[in-house]
Formats: C-alpha cells, sequence, structure tokens
C-alpha cells in the first residue's frame, strides 16, 4: 500500500498528539505520587503499568492509522509530542497541581485542629481517667486481697515433733503455753 506525504504528515502530526496524550497520562501518576505516598513496589507498578498502556495505545494507533505498518516517524513523534508535553503544559499542570493538593492538606490540617483535634483530646481525657480509676481499685483490690491471704495463712511453729500454730498461741490454746516453756529452757538441755 502506497502513502502519499501528505498523509505522512498528517500521521506524523497525530503521533505528536497521541504522545503528548501519554505524556498527560503520566502526569496522572505523577499527581497521584505527590497526593499520596506510594512505595517503592507499587511505583515500579505503576510505570509498568503505563508503559504497557503506551504500548498497547501505540499499536493500536498504527493499526487503525498506518495499517499495522511499524514506521519510524510514527514512534519519533510520540516522544516529540512527549517532550513537548514535558517542558510546556506538564510544568504548568504540575505546578498547579502541587498549589491544589498543598491547598488541600492546609484545609485538611485546620479542619483537623479545629473539629477533631478537641474531640481527640476529649477522649484522651476520659480514657486517662478510665485508666486512674481503674488502676485505683485494681490497687485496693490487690491489696485487700494480700491483706485476707495474710489473714487466712496459718503459721506453724515446729517444736521437735509436734507442730502448734501461731494463732494457737495467740489464743491460748491447750498445750501451747506448755510446749512454750519447753522452747525456753534450751536447746541443749538432755530430757528426761
Amino acid at each position: 500500500m502506497e502513502v502519499n506525504i501528505a498523509q505522512q504528515t498528517l500521521l506524523f502530526f497525530w503521533s505528536i498528539l497521541l504522545g503528548a496524550g501519554l505524556m498527560l497520562l503520566y502526569d496522572l501518576f505523577r499527581i497521584l505520587r505527590i497526593a499520596v505516598y506510594n512505595p517503592a513496589p507499587l511505583v515500579m507498578a505503576e510505570d509498568i503499568l503505563f508503559w504497557g498502556v503506551c504500548a498497547v495505545v501505540t499499536f493500536l494507533f498504527m493499526i487503525a492509522e498506518n495499517h499495522g505498518e511499524i514506521r519510524y516517524f510514527i514512534l519519533l513523534g510520540e516522544l516529540l509530542g512527549a517532550l513537548l508535553c514535558y517542558y510546556t503544559l506538564s510544568r504548568v499542570l504540575m505546578a498547579c497541581s502541587k498549589a491544589i493538593i498543598s491547598l488541600i492538606r492546609r484545609i485538611a490540617r485546620v479542619i483537623y485542629r479545629l473539629l477533631l483535634r478537641p474531640v481527640y483530646r476529649v477522649i484522651h481525657w476520659v480514657a486517662r481517667l478510665f485508666i486512674r480509676i481503674v488502676g485505683f481499685f485494681g490497687a485496693l483490690s490487690k491489696k485487700t486481697c494480700h491483706k485476707a491471704n495474710y489473714a487466712l495463712k496459718r503459721r506453724r511453729v515446729m517444736l521437735y515433733n509436734l507442730v502448734i500454730s501461731e494463732r494457737d498461741k495467740r489464743r491460748g490454746k491447750k498445750g501451747a503455753k506448755r510446749h512454750e516453756g519447753k522452747e525456753e529452757q534450751g536447746a541443749g538441755a538432755p530430757h528426761a
């Protein structure tokens, strides 16, 4: 199939517009990267997606306009269109988008300071008060349990083979006084 110079020139200008359009598509990815933090693997995935879209669009453009024939002036036109867009329209677009994103962030910060921070402070104050109350009752119950366990324990004193509890000594139970006297006699004296 024969293509004349006028058709090739028109095809070249269409490829310049296609390159500019693809550059604007890449600017959308750049704007998203400014607005939201993207880790390196996500940036790599975005770039792979962009180049895949570029390949498909270029292929479909060549099929539709040039019957699938690969012409280097089409690729050169896309590159030229992308470079022209990058150094003219893209710079203005990126500067405007940075300003808009910065303005949105400032507005969000003001909204946070005016509306959400007082709510957060009230919730924080209530939570701290709740923690103090729970801590007070926790310490109180710990002391109470410790005192209750202390009173329930039986303190034992061993005198030879007879076990006498401290409580029995205090109450004056029968046999407790008799054994106390043996303790006081001395450990080294022989018993008859």
